[in-house]
């Protein structure tokens, strides 16, 4: 049965209710459907093409392929263990504090401020980390890598 489209309530609801969630993208990015899905307990199916199925996998959360779906259709409890396992997923990586905070670790990563010239300017941390902003503070070009024979492969 096709229902169409489902929003909020409702489809906290349907995905709860649902025995399984099946994506078999070939080109889905990351699945914000499928952490919808596992947020709400409910067990996923999906193709190696969705972006999150390795995690998935990796917590036990899921399966790649319709292989076993057979029988994971038909073992209730090894399901409610994967619902329980996807929960804990998506609650310890993908809430929006824990998403803010590694973005905000991320650019801290990115970003390393320092005084160059008595001037204070950002510089990216490439390659093996270290420092390759020019005297004035700016961020390289690759045509000023050319010019000064500096290897680009860092």
């Amino acid at each position: 049965e096709l229902i169409g489209p489902v929003y909020g309530i409702a489809k906290n609801e349907l995905l709860a209710r649902a025995t399984l969630f099946v994506l078999l993208s070939t080109s889905e990015n990351f699945g914000n459907a499928v952490l919808e899905a596992l947020g709400m307990e409910t067990p996923v199916v999906l193709s190696p093409d969705v972006g999150l199925a390795d995690e998935v996998v990796q917590a036990g959360a899921g399966i790649i392929g319709l292989e076993e779906a057979g029988a994971l259709l038909h073992d209730p409890e090894r399901r409610a263990q994967m619902g329980r396992n996807g929960r804990m997923l998506v609650e310890s990586r993908f809430t929006w504090p824990r998403v803010a905070q590694e973005m905000e670790e991320a650019y801290e990563r990115i970003v390393d401020t320092r005084t160059v010239g008595g001037r204070q300017s950002a510089s990216l941390a490439v390659g093996s980390g270290e420092n390759r902003s020019t005297a004035d503070g700016r961020l390289p070009t690759a045509d000023a890598d050319a010019d000064s024979g500096q290897d680009e492969s860092r």
